[in-house]
């Protein structure tokens, strides 16, 4: 993975301050992965230069996305893709998880983030099984049912551990159509992880005003050893905000903020004050190598 600092300021520079160039984007002279990209942040793309920053620190991912969206204008042609899509105009902020789950369905093979999943549904009327097979691009995350104090090795408290709120397996009282009782009734439902691809996106769902105790590591059961890489924080209020990314590059962390990036001295600090931001960040696994 190489590094763009020098040409990506001359064509920011560009961006900004010769009027007789509207546009240029960084991506347009890569070829495969790059670290250190400085993304303009043009009407409030925020939201997709976090995203975008991701498959730029992986050539795997980078590889489907240039695939899918061609080799120039990549910002553009995701951003006018999604708006489409979302009919919503060119100047609208929107949700970064909402545009990471659209730019995650558009490759049409080798996607190496898919989850599958067998769903166990049983009846609580009639104790009817029932089998569902379903993929997932990002791995959506709740609090467990359990309502013990969660406490680290040195002592500090959480509300829930992230482990166990990705291995529950169990859910009661969802509503689903029986084909027995031919009604809607009320279902436990059991779910089995078939098979994890090498990239994990995890969104952390219902955990408002909730401390959870994250890792910079995690081992998921057969599919082995999975190491962060990547943390979309968000500071606003529900309204409108900004989005910047926590990316590991090969020299260690860094933050990138649109057009701007910092070195990270630690990023056990930023894990742990996630906690007390408006909305708890998408998270970025990738399988480790060793």
């Amino acid at each position: 993975m190489n590094n763009m600092n020098d040409i990506s300021d001359l064509l920011y520079k560009l961006t900004t301050n010769n009027k007789d160039i509207e546009f240029s984007d960084p991506t347009d002279y890569l070829d495969g992965a790059y670290e250190k990209v400085k993304l303009p942040n043009i009407n409030n793309s925020c939201f997709i230069n976090c995203i975008i920053q991701i498959f730029l620190h992986s050539n795997k991912l980078y590889k489907r996305l240039r695939e899918h969206f061609g080799n120039t204008d990549l910002l553009l042609n995701t951003r006018s893709g999604y708006c489409s899509f979302t009919n919503i105009n060119m100047n609208e902020q929107c949700s970064a998880e909402s545009f990471l789950h659209w730019l995650l369905e558009q490759p049409k093979k080798n996607k190496s983030w898919i989850q599958k999943w067998l769903d166990i549904r049983i009846c609580n009327e009639c104790k009817l099984k029932t089998n569902i097979d379903r993929e997932e691009h990002i791995w959506r995350v709740y609090p467990t049912t359990f309502t013990d104090i969660y406490t680290d090795e040195n002592n500090n408290y959480y509300d829930y551990e992230f482990t166990e709120c990705i291995l529950q397996n169990s859910k009661d009282n969802l509503e689903f159509n029986c084909e027995n009782c031919k009604l809607k009734t009320k279902h436990q439902v059991l779910n089995k992880i078939k098979y994890i691809g090498d990239n994990i996106f995890f969104s952390m769902q219902n955990f408002k005003n909730k401390s959870i105790k994250l890792y910079d590591e995690l081992t998921i059961g057969n599919a082995g050893k999975y190491d962060l890489n990547g943390i979309v924080e968000y500071t606003g209020n529900d309204y409108f905000g900004h989005y910047t990314v926590y990316l590991l590059d090969s020299n260690g962390w860094y933050k990138y903020n649109d057009n701007k990036i910092y070195e990270v001295d630690d990023i056990y600090p930023v894990l742990e004050n996630i906690n007390n931001t408006v909305q708890l960040p998408l998270l970025w696994y990738v399988k480790s190598k060793e």
